[in-house]
């Protein structure tokens, strides 16, 4: 914001893996760690991610708002790393 409001003052903007789309992001991890679970037999991860669904991760507030679902969005990228293509062998003791 900074950078648009005094362009003047930047000679130039980079930016470190910035999120276009995170709903876009979150879906392509989910199916990457529900692929991941299925080559392994992990039928535990596989429950989870199906009970938890597709991103957006939200839910209903008391007031009947919609808000961020931290522990829905937190289940599913915890798991993220250990199925990564990258992973180590360490990360693989999920």
């Amino acid at each position: 914001m900074a950078a648009q409001r005094r362009p003047e003052l930047y000679h130039a903007y980079i930016a470190a893996s910035p999120h276009v789309n995170s709903t876009e992001n979150d879906t392509i991890g989910y199916h990457m760690i529900l692929e991941g679970a299925k080559e392994r037999g992990d039928t535990k991860t596989i429950k989870k991610l199906e009970a938890i669904g597709l991103p957006p991760y939200e839910k209903l507030d008391k007031k009947g708002n919609f808000v961020g679902d931290g522990d829905a969005y937190h289940a599913v990228l915890s798991r993220l790393y250990s199925y990564s293509p990258n992973a180590s062998e360490h990360s693989l003791s999920d």
